[in-house]
């Protein structure tokens, strides 16, 4: 589902929403835009992510596509093991775009493309600070992760609990026993302070 016409409750009972724009005492989500930069959310169809990404570069659009490293053995040799990125969110990328400026048909015509996100017929865009965050630790997400290192910012995660228990995470900062994580949810990337015995490892994608 692309569209955010449908508010849903999003009272996570112990997550703490850390939002900018946290929503209403009914805990719906919120429609806003953010200043420049101006990271619109891309929704894809399935595993065409990087196809997107290299449509939507070639016709001019800077995009921001969060992969992360994962072990996947071989098919014709189980026993040994391939690093491959992928991914961060499924079917999500980000380009820098501007509604007001700009015609949004040239993105949504673009090969990959399912849709732009939207809230209502406005285009939703996502925290110019949260995109940034997952820019900084690209290079983390690309490395193999040490056990010592195991909620080390970067670090793709799911949440082992609560109504989005197993949603696909990933780690953005940690202090103490609490982690900053960012989640995409119903095409808006949102982030959280939870325990970080809330966190599990992500699975291979």
């Amino acid at each position: 589902m692309t569209h955010l016409d449908n508010t849903a409750e999003t009272a996570l009972s112990r997550l703490h929403n850390d939002s900018d724009a946290p929503g209403d005492a009914h805990g719906h989500l919120p429609c806003y835009s953010i200043p420049d930069p101006r990271w619109a959310c891309v929704y894809t169809h399935p595993q065409a992510e990087r196809w997107a990404n290299d449509n939507l570069s070639r016709i001019g659009y800077q995009t921001y596509l969060p992969l992360y490293l994962v072990s996947r053995p071989d098919r014709a040799t189980p026993s040994i093991l391939h690093h491959v990125l992928v991914p961060l969110f499924s079917r999500y990328l980000f380009v820098q775009f501007d509604h007001l400026a700009e015609s949004w048909s040239p993105i949504r015509a673009a090969p990959g493309v399912s849709d732009l996100v939207r809230c209502g017929s406005d285009v939703h865009y996502a925290s110019a600070g949260a995109v940034e965050a997952l820019q900084a630790t690209e290079a983390l997400r690309a490395t193999p992760t040490r056990e010592s290192a195991k909620w080390a910012p970067g670090t793709p995660c799911s949440l082992r609990t609560g109504i989005m228990a197993g949603h696909p995470a990933v780690v953005l900062a940690v202090s103490h026993s609490t982690a900053r994580v960012a989640i995409m949810f119903l095409g808006e990337m949102r982030t959280f302070r939870v325990p970080v015995e809330y966190l599990t490892p992500r699975d291979n994608g």
